[in-house]
């Protein structure tokens, strides 16, 4: 099945080891570094993160709401392993570690497959397929590592194909080691789907090719006249009914409301097929080159593009000259096997609507399964190249290598120049971070002007003035840019001395009440329930309001303007607030379910007098109406509930109130 050298070695094998090790080291790095720029670049990330400043209880709240959310068990370490990734992904050792951890992925799955079509001769096989992923591999947006998701799709496929070698390496392990190694691998399989595709394609690699090769030194035997080994069968088909029981069964108990899990989409064979083979293309440079301005590349990345050719035609014609050669028939086998497995991993997602329509009909079809799949390209390559090899016997062997060789340097020099440009966008995408941190390093802690830690709204909004960031939608970016600057203080980020007697920056002229806004917190009195991730609801006939001002800051505050929706519903149609500051009435608001209906129907303006600007505020909200969300027959909620708080500013100039806000004002 596999046939010698393809031509007479120019080097010794130990020296020509040394000399591909540093080359492929070397491409490597030129990678690395256009990866190293883009981080937090998916709303999803920067979610994760904000999980994390407020504590580890947060985040495990969180991550037993969502996988309960999505009948996914797996978000119980998914959920932190992305927190922890959104975290480190921000330091320089840390995207650092994440790119080595990535690469591993490729070296291990290079040198698994290298060993399973090849045994101990695996190694220029494995050299191969990890040149081959080199110069494919397009720096990339759409939720694709390790740019995006950086420990939840490196750490478990470690796992993984650590174990899947350990068990070829000493396939008579103890017991106990067996134990380990078999339960370490059905945990990782446990954290996402990708990872149980992953892990089920590899064993079925591995079965295949003990079909094909049966492994010396494994007990073996005929199972349907077929060549398999019944410990390793057995052992494997356990790990995956085991791995499945749990996934089903928390499935059973916690149904998926989550439209990702929706496979409506197989409705459609044909947007299925397309979308499964695009979300493969889309993992490559090839999907990506027509869109590509090469015009933009800059000279020195041109520079670097030719020596990343250079070193990729380089490696890969001693490669070609030093691989062993499937036969005709075993490269048809291992290709088809291999597209299989990758179509395998692609199919699930490609099943659900939602991702038809992204790729489809949105045209953006990279995903995480984009990446996962990816490392498959490699094999097919390696096949790809021993039936051209078989086909040109010897005559044309040396002619064909020479265009191999020059046709993957070519990719490999185009590519890295197509990335250079996307990692330039990335950089200018991720500034923010290093602008928030600039901003929340720059005040010091202790002895500082108390008016430094009042943030302007210019200060606020220079932050990301280009809302570059991506967000969930219902994400409030100014709350979120000042708790991220907070955090980043408390941390031990900033290069500072804590002091007992500073306290944390605060936004000077906007407070939201969400329960991710600690300065709303601090802002609420009596008469308010728990705040919610959109505001608070008022509890009880009455609520107050603390507004701290400072002078300096404040001096040319007119007014303060609310943000708020009423609480009405079947047994209470009108509401009427009176409102109080420092004591003393200064409006009234009335309102009907019939105008004020909405999530977000409503905001009123609160004139200060010019003596009320020398010291905190407060503010009282008094309610003519209450109503429980527990009426028989809604809901078990016993709070008396009257409005919705959702955020409060302070407005330097204020024009007539005019219209409906007019109208409500006695």
């Amino acid at each position: 099945m596999l046939s010698g050298q393809n031509g007479r070695a120019w080097l010794p094998f130990a020296a020509w080891r040394v000399w591909l090790a540093c080359g492929l080291g070397l491409l490597v790095a030129l990678q690395a570094l256009q990866f190293r720029f883009g981080y937090r670049l998916t709303a999803d990330d920067a979610m994760f993160l904000q999980f994390l400043w407020h504590g580890w209880d947060r985040i495990w709240a969180e991550a037993e709401a969502i996988a309960k959310f999505s009948g996914r068990i797996g978000h119980y370490v998914m959920t932190p392993l992305n927190t922890l990734g959104a975290w480190v992904s921000g330091f320089t050792l840390g995207r650092l570690f994440i790119l080595f951890s990535y690469y591993s992925v490729w070296v291990l799955f290079a040198h698994y497959l290298g060993r399973l079509l090849a045994g101990n001769r695996a190694f220029s096989i494995s050299a191969f397929v990890v040149l081959v992923l080199l110069a494919l591999h397009p720096l990339a947006y759409e939720h694709m590592p390790p740019n995006a998701y950086p420990l939840q799709n490196t750490l478990p496929f470690l796992v993984v194909l650590a174990v899947r070698l350990a068990l070829m390496r000493w396939p008579s392990m103890h017991w106990f080691g067996q134990l380990v190694a078999y339960g370490g691998m059905a945990a990782a399989m446990l954290v996402s789907e990708f990872v149980f595709l992953f892990a089920t394609a590899l064993m079925a690699a591995d079965h295949l090719a003990n079909m094909a090769w049966p492994r010396r030194g494994e007990p073996q035997a005929r199972f349907l006249g077929l060549q398999v080994r019944p410990g390793k069968l057995v052992a494997d088909a356990l790990v995956v009914a085991v791995v499945l029981a749990v996934y089903v069964g928390f499935r059973l108990q916690y149904p998926s409301s989550y439209e990702g899990n929706d496979p409506s989409g197989l409705a459609n064979i044909s947007r299925f097929f397309a979308t499964s083979m695009l979300h493969l293309s889309a993992g490559t440079v090839f999907h990506r080159l027509p869109g590509v301005d090469f015009s933009a590349v800059s000279g020195g990345a041109w520079v670097a593009s030719g020596l990343v050719a250079l070193m990729t035609g380089f490696c890969a014609w001693g490669l070609l000259r030093r691989m062993p050669v499937l036969s005709a028939k075993a490269a048809i086998t291992v290709l088809v096997c291999a597209g299989l497995l990758m179509l395998y991993i692609a199919a699930p997602l490609a099943a659900t609507a939602r991702q038809q329509e992204w790729c489809l009909d949105m045209q953006v079809c990279g995903y995480l399964d984009s990446r996962v799949a990816f490392p498959g390209f490699g094999i097919l390559a390696y096949a790809l190249v021993c039936l051209w090899v078989v086909w040109f016997k010897n005559g044309g062997r040396q002619a064909l290598f020479a265009i191999l060789a020059c046709a993957l340097g070519l990719v490999g020099g185009v590519n890295h120049a197509a990335n250079s440009l996307v990692a330039n966008d990335m950089l200018a995408r991720v500034a923010p971070w290093s602008n928030a941190k600039t901003l929340a390093c720059s005040i010091p802690q202790g002895g500082a002007n108390a008016l430094e830690f009042w943030l302007s709204p210019a200060q606020m909004a220079a932050v990301d003035s280009g809302r570059s960031v991506s967000m969930h939608a219902d994400m409030n970016r100014r709350v979120y840019w000042l708790e991220y600057m907070n955090f980043l203080r408390r941390s031990g980020v900033c290069s500072i001395e804590p002091s007992d007697s500073s306290g944390p920056l605060v936004d000077a002229f906007y407070t939201s009440f969400s329960s991710w806004s600690a300065q709303g917190a601090r802002v609420l009195g009596a008469g308010w329930s728990n705040p919610e991730f959109w505001g608070v609801w008022s509890e009880g006939k009455r609520s107050e309001l603390t507004v701290p001002l400072q002078q300096g800051v404040h001096d040319k505050v007119e007014a303060l303007r609310l943000n708020f929706r009423p609480y009405f519903g079947p047994s209470l149609k009108q509401q009427r607030v009176t409102v109080l500051l420092n004591g003393e009435e200064v409006a009234t608001w009335r309102y009907s379910a019939e105008l004020h209906s909405g999530s977000d129907c409503c905001e009123a303006t609160v004139p200060l007098p010019q003596e009320a600007l020398g010291g905190p505020l407060r503010l009282t909200l008094v309610y003519e109406a209450l109503r429980k969300p527990g009426y028989p027959g809604e809901s078990l909620d016993t709070r008396e509930l009257a409005l919705g708080l959702r955020s409060l500013d302070l407005i330097e100039h204020v024009s007539e109130p005019e219209g409906d806000e007019r109208e409500r004002i006695e």
